[in-house]
């Protein structure tokens, strides 16, 4: 697979890249919390060659700046306009985590631009009105931590969270950790205030609506096991898949694994 390491920004706050051939089906690759595109590119060879795939990277994050007034709506939104400016009409989405849940109000927002869905660890949201509001509070001291806190002393604390202990000891941790050194924490402060999972809708509407999804998580991480069973209720015909000995970041830990089950 050929990449282009030329970003582009898009109206002054979205960077991307672009890979392939923009006649072949699109593909959208949206990264996770403190994230960027390189996240991808340890799964990136093992995708198809004859697809077009364009990876975005969220506000606030990467190369991306931050919409001074921004929000879930506004992320999906300026995404959209994006896939307008590319000429591209339907996508498929694949998205870890929180860009899961960007892809799911880009759904919600324009469901005749999505041809499938394929969510990494991702959750729907909070369907609860009070947790919500909790959450978004949790959330405003996390982002408030990352901005008075050594910024090495957060990272190490976030990567020691229970969901990401297998990838503590997996060979791309130390790539990893080197990159998010690098990033900007004033910024991914702002970007998870904006984004925070307690301040965007419920969304199981659109996996209820979805006809084509894929679920993927990896089977230490319980709760997001839970959720792939929710959205099996929710919608029969999405594909679930659970894999054994991994957590949160599945797909940096079984990119094989991952990748079939994608089938893109």
């Amino acid at each position: 697979m050929n990449y282009n390491h030329f970003f582009q920004i898009f109206e002054g706050i979205i960077s991307y890249r672009t890979i392939g051939d923009p006649q072949t089906p699109a593909i959208m690759l949206i990264h996770g919390f403190l994230g960027d595109s390189r996240d991808w590119e340890e799964i990136l060879p093992l995708f198809p060659e004859e697809r077009f795939y364009i990876l975005v990277e969220l506000p606030g994050h990467g190369r991306s700046g931050l919409d001074s007034e921004g929000s879930m709506p506004s992320c999906a939104e300026r995404i959209h306009r994006l896939l307008t400016a590319l000429k591209i009409k339907t996508v498929s989405i694949v998205g870890y985590s929180m860009g899961g849940r960007v892809a799911l109000q880009l759904a919600s927002l324009y469901p005749e631009a999505m041809s499938s869905l394929a969510l990494i660890s991702s959750s729907l949201g909070i369907e609860n009105e009070h947790e919500r509001s909790c959450r978004a509070c949790l959330d405003d001291g996390l982002a408030e931590a990352i901005e008075t806190k050594s910024w090495p002393d957060f990272l190490d604390r976030w990567y020691r969270l229970p969901l990401f202990g297998t990838l503590r000891h997996h060979s791309v941790y130390a790539s990893l950790i080197k990159r998010r050194r690098e990033d900007h924490p004033g910024t991914l402060a702002s970007a998870l205030r904006q984004l925070s999972v307690g301040r965007h809708d419920y969304f199981d509407t659109v996996i209820r609506t979805l006809s084509s999804c894929v679920y993927i998580t990896g089977e230490l991480d319980k709760k997001y096991v839970a959720i792939g069973s929710l959205i099996q209720d929710l919608n029969p015909k999405a594909r679930c898949y659970v894999l054994s000995e991994a957590g949160h970041a599945v797909f940096l830990e079984k990119p094989v694994e991952v990748a079939a089950y994608l089938a893109l």
